[in-house]
């Protein structure tokens, strides 16, 4: 216990000393901020310190019944190595940040061990002095401290740590019950590492807490960081290399060339498609909603699933050829919300320091006035999905939290419904020009709600139609996940009616509607076919100008061809706002933008695209498991082997731009 809190207490004391080191980055903000950067600190500070005492826990439960003069050895080795690791990643992280700007992780270790001598060459004499000064200080330090905790048994004050030392057993009573203290102790150790008993696992991002991404900083741990972000580290340049930099370039470049737009209709409207350049936002992500259920892309599929997204397609502007780029929650949104395709092996969500430099659509809307509010009933960290809406702008976050026990029906959470009804509410207070929610329960901050001025975006990930598929009061469907899929898609409807209801609300309004990923529904689907990952997008509110045809007849569909990462190119160039730099988004409603879609599965992709040859427009698809390169699965249709071309170019690609962030 004494180590423990000990870790802790010089965690706290080292964050207050980080914030004073580097006063010229955080002496702008004032005492309440310095306070919430230590509150948020101490989740990932009591991570550590159980990290450190796990050991030393473990070797004092044997040697309760093992005794002997080992135990003060072994101890003293354990410690001191406990010790001086957590000093020295300290101490290089306080003089790192200076010069790089983030928490110590496992990039100086990459350098280093890549090519010492150049890593070495570049610091200047004094550093290796300051370095070789800081290194004979953590050791004083450290066997300090050694003595205190641990002196010689002749010395000590102390009869417990005599008897501790002593070859002596304890009576049998007093080791069960120091055993069963201890392992007490090891429960609550096993928490704090894991980060308490939520659905989500510590992580780097649980430490963010403001869109001011130095005050983020200040709050994590160096410790964890580094620990967390080695045991994430890929050499991600050296994966999926299919062919040479410049074929690459090739394969790409053929690829924006040679696919065109198959729509017809869509050439001779108006690009257009809003009645004001600036209309409020809600984007709504659905848990797991697969097209192969949905009747407005598959007829034959089962009506009583979902009639309310059905009727969307025939009131709204819906997508017909638009698919997921995964098969995880994680994946998708950061699909959706920063552009960045799915990867096989690995989730970009997870690695804080690769999500702060992605391009963000909930950043870019903030920039022009709107203001980014994100709703989840579950937990809004599962998967750092906190640190990485943090770093992308977005300051309001409503989740599990923040709705009441009774309101949390579900196993991962309120229920779509629950979380519908707030939104509303929310939506309600700002068409009236109230203060909204600012200041009232039910969020991470009050900051951007619909009080202020500017336009609102806000973002909805619904939970419902996830596994278990423990609906409240529900029974359409004997299947279970169908059953999920009518609940949410009933929730969906009533929402979207219920907004329809007010004028003030819905004449200003632009709704967007996808899901976050693939499905197991129908189960009859295969993980790698592409109908699979085929889902629906649609387009509804007040604020949506329907295009028209030649005729003057009114479009509801549109058969570009497209996947998540085109749905930020597609709205900002609605609302006139740059996204070039959005480096894997189309905007699916220019009639010059390449058309093709990439989807991955484990270890494994598809890519389909349309080209255009002599004999008109035709869709090829390829499809490989990367066990077995250059193998097409049985799906695939691609007869020149172009697509097999692109799809591995453009996932070497990823990996490339992955490694670079």
């Amino acid at each position: 216990m004494i180590i423990f809190a000990s870790v802790v207490g010089f965690f706290l004391v080292g964050t207050i000393i980080f914030m004073v080191f580097h006063y010229g980055v955080y002496g702008q903000y004032g005492i309440g901020d310095w306070l919430q950067v230590l509150i948020h600190s101490v989740p990932q500070d009591l991570t550590v310190a159980g990290y450190v005492v796990a050991v030393p826990l473990i070797v004092k439960l044997f040697h309760l019944w093992l005794p002997g003069n080992w135990y003060r050895h072994l101890m003293y080795w354990v410690l001191g190595i406990l010790f001086f690791v957590v000093l020295f990643l300290w101490l290089t992280d306080l003089v790192l940040f200076g010069y790089w700007g983030f928490r110590l992780d496992a990039t100086p270790l990459i350098y280093l061990l890549d090519n010492p001598a150049e890593a070495l060459a570049s610091a200047p004499w004094w550093m290796y002095v300051l370095g070789i000064g800081g290194i004979l200080l953590i050791l004083y330090v450290v066997e300090w401290l050694l003595h205190k905790l641990m002196p010689s048994p002749q010395r000590s004050h102390s009869h417990l740590w005599r008897e501790a030392c002593s070859n002596r057993p304890e009576p049998l009573r007093r080791r069960i019950i120091h055993t069963l203290q201890g392992l007490l102790f090891a429960g609550i150790v096993f928490l704090c590492i894991r980060g308490g008993v939520s659905e989500s696992t510590m992580n780097v991002g649980r430490a963010y807490f403001s869109t001011e991404m130095n005050l983020n900083q200040a709050a994590v741990n160096p410790v964890f960081s580094f620990l967390y972000s080695l045991s994430k580290q890929k050499n991600y340049d050296e994966m999926y290399r299919f062919m040479t930099d410049e074929e690459c370039d090739e394969a790409l470049a053929e690829l924006n060339r040679l696919t065109v737009n198959t729509s017809d209709s869509l050439r001779s409207t108006r690009r257009t498609l809003l009645k004001t350049n600036r209309p409020n936002i809600l984007l709504i992500i659905l848990e797991g909603f697969s097209g192969k259920a949905c009747t407005a892309l598959y007829p034959d599929a089962d009506p009583r699933v979902m009639p309310e997204m059905t009727r969307l397609y025939k009131e709204g502007l819906g997508w017909t050829r638009f698919y997921c780029t995964s098969w995880r929650t994680d994946r998708g949104v950061a699909s959706i919300l920063a552009s960045y395709p799915a990867q096989p092996t690995t989730t970009v969500m997870k690695d804080q320091s690769k999500c702060n430099h992605l391009q963000y659509l909930p950043q870019r809307l903030k920039e022009e006035g709107y203001h980014p509010q994100f709703y989840y009933g579950g937990d809004a960290n599962f998967t750092n999905m906190l640190g990485f809406l943090r770093a992308g702008g977005i300051e309001e976050v409503v989740s599990m939290n923040n709705f009441s026990r009774a309101e949390r029906m579900q196993q991962w959470g309120a229920p779509d419904e629950v979380v519908y009804n707030r939104i509303l509410e929310d939506v309600r207070k700002g068409a009236k020009g109230s203060e909204g929610s600012k200041g009232s329960k039910g969020s991470e901050s009050s900051k951007g709600s619909e009080g202020e001025d500017g336009p609102f975006f806000k973002v909805v990930l619904t939970l419902s139609s996830h596994e278990p598929f423990d609906v409240p009061s529900f029974n359409r469907l004997e299947h279970p996940f169908a059953n999920s899929f009518a609940y949410a898609d009933s929730c969906l409807g009533r929402f979207i009616d219920q907004l329809k209801a007010d004028p003030q609300v819905w004449n200003d309004l632009l709704v967007v509607v996808l899901p976050d990923h693939c499905s197991y529904y129908p189960e009859n689907m295969e993980f790698q076919e592409p109908d699979r990952y085929h889902i629906p997008m649609v387009w509804t509110g007040g604020a949506l100008q329907l295009p028209m045809d030649a005729e003057g007849v009114e479009i509801h569909e549109i058969d570009a061809l497209g996947d998540q990462t085109d749905l930020s190119a597609t709205l900002l160039g609605q609302l006139g706002i740059h996204h070039e730099d959005f480096n894997f988004s189309k905007d699916l409603l220019d009639p010059a933008t390449p058309r093709y879609a990439f989807y991955d599965y484990p270890d494994g992709f598809g890519l389909l695209a349309d080209v255009c040859d002599t004999t008109g427009v035709k869709t090829i698809c390829y499809i490989q498991d990367n066990h077995q390169v250059d193998v097409p699965l049985k799906w695939s249709y691609d007869p020149e082997h172009q697509a097999q071309r692109w799809g591995k170019a453009f996932l070497q690609r990823l990996f490339d731009d992955l490694d670079k962030r």
